[in-house]
């Protein structure tokens, strides 16, 4: 009966391992995400200011 219980806890253990990478995948994955929205946002904005810009100045690009 020992024995079974030492697989047990054994598996338990793998169970947790794995739960923890994962884990730490999913939030480096959302984190990258995170990363690529804010990019885009910051690039939209860039552009959003370089047409304002232009026909401020009335250039056109």
């Amino acid at each position: 009966m020992a024995c079974g219980g030492c697989r047990c806890l054994r598996c338990l253990q793998q169970v947790k391992h794995e739960y923890i990478l994962i884990r730490n995948k999913l939030e480096a994955l959302f984190r990258v995400r995170l990363y690529i929205i804010v990019y885009r946002v910051v690039i939209l904005t860039r552009q959003e200011m370089r047409h304002k810009n232009s026909r401020v100045l009335g250039c056109h690009i």
